[in-house]
């Protein structure tokens, strides 16, 4: 408890970048879109260039670091979404950047430790229940200079603000930045971003002081100097592709059925909002009742995201009608299904359709499901 106690604290100061409310902010951030991966393009901002869109889930894109002797955290976020405009005359522009604003889910900043992160999205700190998402704007990029051009990048250096809002208020902050344009030339291996990318780094330090923090009692201040780092360490990493992550990858699928089974990852996966997911997981499954793999999405999803509570009972009835509208030929669905009654506890149940989805799978699906067989009978051994 002493060491929670401590932490807290800590996680005061590194959260008052993003809570200090001090006034109004200029231009509140946009919404996101219907299927939620991206924000709803101003008319305004489509005017002044090309729109590139952030990928989220492969890189660290927020990173929060207090490195003090006897204590380091290090809060991180990588499921940032938003946009950004390039000039359409980049070469006369005087900045590579005509507009940018993001938004950050708040239960998505976290440390890995989980009595810090319970403080940090709780009603003390950053208060997700009620402030779900942190704003980020660009305001100004100034000051550039082009420090590279090659064939494979246009690198450019200059004095970025950018305005954070969160629990009501904002605050802004200016640091030295990097904008990097690269164009489309081979697919990186690393990365989902197609077409051209743009890339936006930044990173910045300030004091418990510079946000108006101090200790009114100096034996607390002596007490927590040792915890808490001198300089909190703040750094922003964004890869955007000019091709937005919410188009279908397929040119025949149907935009809204794709788009509704991303509005479901969104809720699950990045907003942990359960009681708004499952009311529309219903309400999709009711929709797509004779849709096989909409229902196996909603099932899968339900099985794989990080959320409590788990509504298993939901997804056993989307996985069952998955398999039943396949007739057991798909291994895919049969792998959901196994996987629900796993996550139940019905070790029996996952193995008897784990095994039917492993003697259908062929090529690299194979290996995995027969895997995951194997695992499944060692609970069920166990029992």
């Amino acid at each position: 408890m002493k060491n929670i106690a401590l932490m807290a604290t800590l996680i005061s100061l590194l959260s008052a970048t993003l809570a200090l409310a001090q006034g109004e902010s200029s231009s509140d951030v946009p919404e996101r879109t219907f299927a939620g991966q991206t924000l709803e393009v101003r008319d305004q901002d489509l005017d002044l260039g090309e729109v590139f869109y952030v990928w989220p889930g492969e890189d660290a894109q927020l990173a929060m670091i207090s490195s003090a002797p006897e204590q380091q955290v290090v809060l991180t976020s990588n499921r940032i979404v938003g946009y950004a405009i390039v000039p359409f005359e980049r070469e006369e522009a005087a900045s590579p950047l005509a507009a940018a604003s993001f938004r950050m889910p708040v239960v998505q900043l976290t440390s890995g430790i989980d009595g810090v992160d319970q403080l940090l999205h709780g009603p003390m700190l950053l208060d997700a229940a009620s402030h779900p998402e942190v704003g980020l704007q660009v305001v100004s990029f100034s000051d550039v200079s082009k420090v590279e051009q090659s064939d494979s990048q246009t690198v450019f250096r200059g004095t970025m603000t950018m305005e954070v809002q969160a629990k009501g208020g904002s605050r802004r902050f200016t640091f030295p930045a990097q904008v990097s344009l690269r164009p489309f030339l081979t697919m990186a291996p690393r990365n989902p971003v197609v077409g051209d990318r743009l890339v936006i780094e930044g990173q910045f330090e300030v004091t418990p002081e510079d946000l108006g923090l101090t200790f009114a009692d100096p034996r607390m201040q002596a007490r927590m100097s040792p915890r808490i780092a001198e300089t909190l360490g703040v750094r922003l990493y964004l890869m955007l592709g000019n091709v937005d992550p919410e188009k279908p990858g397929n040119p025949v699928d149907d935009p809204r059925v794709i788009h509704s089974r991303i509005r479901l990852d969104t809720l699950l996966r990045d907003l942990r909002d359960a009681p708004k997911a499952y009311a529309y997981a219903r309400g999709l499954m009711k929709e797509s009742w004779d849709d096989a793999e909409t229902l196996n999405h909603i099932a899968n999803s339900i099985a794989t995201a990080e959320i409590q509570p788990r509504d298993l009972g939901l997804a056993l009835k989307a996985a069952s009608r998955a398999v039943e509208l396949s007739e057991e030929k798909n291994p895919a669905y049969l792998d959901t299904l196994a996987e629900v009654y796993f996550l139940g506890a019905d070790y029996a149940q996952a193995v008897q359709w784990q095994e039917k989805a492993a003697a259908l799978a062929q090529g690299r699906m194979a290996a995995p499901l027969q895997s995951k067989l194997a695992r499944y009978k060692a609970f069920a051994a166990g029992q």
